[in-house]
């Protein structure tokens, strides 16, 4: 009697048969060398079933007498095209000793595999494969680190939740909005996260079609020093105190015209510390605000890195990373020295840091903060542009605190306070790591 691994894809089944070793392969599993038997999804498998399903009187045109359609048991049916594939990991799992469930490491991976495993009525010992990379030393290690599946039950349940949700808002408001709109062949479809969208939207779009612009004064003051050293200052008010009246600016403009006054003047150093690594939040703006990237193109193109290996796990909302990771940063490095040889060798110059605020296990969630890995593959331009930012957003994380002099002038003329300010960079640090 076998162990069988289930994997989300057929790609990662061979990832895991590769470092097992490969007995034998047929149509639908892999039997690696130790007789376990590796097998695999193709994404979703099963999806909740239409709301006829459950009772006759929730088929047919919509009625508010349907409503709200909250199923008691949810149920589930196959995904078409899928019935092959699904008797296949059924008859595997008939012979399962354990099962080791490698699907995604994430909220989605969880369900996609659970909803399998209970659709077969699979009842015996379940372990969890938990990689945040898939190099051959991260699958190595999840498998010699196999986690208890019920460590993941929380997971499961969440994701069943947003699924059952989705579900619920999506049937029963949408059938609710477009009653109550009552358009003759036409409906509004509502969803859970669409429709708080599109609200934020409309009043997005609101606030910018009913902004009324004002205008308001500042003043400049041309300066000269006892050594005859020319400078400039404003008098500009916060927000809630801005000079709205011309007349008001230039009573001021005359108040201080010709003053003589004593400058004060502060000077005090400062720095800046780089940003952490990327979360899926941070690589998403970052992406779409330097490569024009959407949302989606962005997730589709990081979920493709770390498919090639050669960056981890994308799904993740932390930016921190694991202490053990430190061990990790030379081989990283040498790897990111093939795409950006100046930018490594100008973090070796200036000196590594390791942080205790980035490399922090306390922060760390299911997975840590998006980096390159140590390996490197050929990648479609796409990709390589969002490596590129992983991995110079990696080095900045490394680099040495950008360091600056901040000096304030400000000088009283007749009542009227006018100031200014400048920084100067003494030491760039990580922002030498920036991309020109």
């Amino acid at each position: 009697m076998p162990t069988v691994i289930l994997t989300e894809k057929s790609s990662v089944a061979n990832d895991i048969a590769a470092i097992m070793g490969v007995k034998s392969k047929s149509r639908f599993h892999i039997e690696a060398k130790d007789g376990t038997l590796i097998t695999w999804a193709r994404g979703h498998l099963l999806e909740l079933v239409d709301p006829e399903v459950y009772s006759k009187d929730w088929g047919g045109y919509w009625k508010w007498a349907q409503l709200p359609m909250i199923p008691e048991n949810w149920k589930y049916s196959v995904v078409r095209g899928s019935g092959d594939q699904v008797k296949a990991i059924a008859a595997l799992l008939k012979t399962a000793t354990k099962v080791v469930l490698a699907t995604d490491a994430g909220r989605e991976g969880e369900l996609i595999g659970r909803l399998i495993l209970d659709h077969c009525k699979y009842r015996g010992p379940l372990e969890r494969f938990w990689a945040s990379e898939m190099t051959p030393a991260g699958i190595k290690k999840a498998l010699g680190t196999l986690l208890p599946g019920s460590s993941k039950d929380p997971l499961y349940e969440a994701a069943k939740a947003r699924q059952h949700a989705d579900w619920m808002y999506g049937i029963t408001g949408t059938r609710a909005v477009s009653l109550a709109a009552n358009v003759r062949g036409d409906y509004f479809p509502l969803g859970r996260v669409q429709t708080p969208t599109l609200a934020l939207i409309v009043h997005r779009d609101k606030a910018i079609a009913d902004f009324k612009s004002s205008s308001y004064y500042e003043l400049e003051a041309s300066l000269t020093t006892a050594s005859g050293k020319a400078f400039k200052m404003w008098h500009a008010p916060a927000e809630d105190k801005r000079i709205t009246e011309k007349a008001d600016a230039e009573k001021m403009m005359r108040q201080a015209e010709g003053a003589t006054a004593p400058l004060r003047v502060t000077r005090e150093p400062g720095s800046e510390r780089p940003p952490l690594p990327y979360s899926l939040p941070t690589l998403q703006r970052d992406a779409n605000r330097v490569l024009g990237f959407s949302a989606a193109r962005t997730l589709e193109l990081a979920q493709k890195l770390y498919e090639k290996k050669v960056t981890s796990y994308p799904r993740t909302d932390c930016e921190y990373l694991a202490e053990n990771q430190k061990a990790q940063v030379k081989e990283v490095l040498d790897c990111v020295r093939l795409t950006a040889p100046s930018k490594v060798d100008e973090l070796l110059r200036q000196g590594i840091v390791m942080r205790s605020t980035t490399f922090d296990d306390s922060k760390l969630s299911d997975h840590h903060g998006i980096i390159p890995t140590y390996m490197l593959v050929d990648l479609a331009p796409d990709e390589q542009q969002l490596y590129n930012l992983i991995s110079l957003r990696y080095l900045q994380a490394l680099g040495q605190d950008m360091r600056y002099d901040q000096t304030k002038v400000s000088m009283n003329a007749n009542g009227v306070e006018f100031k200014a300010a400048d920084r100067v960079i003494s030491s760039p640090g990580w922002q030498a790591l920036a991309d020109a």
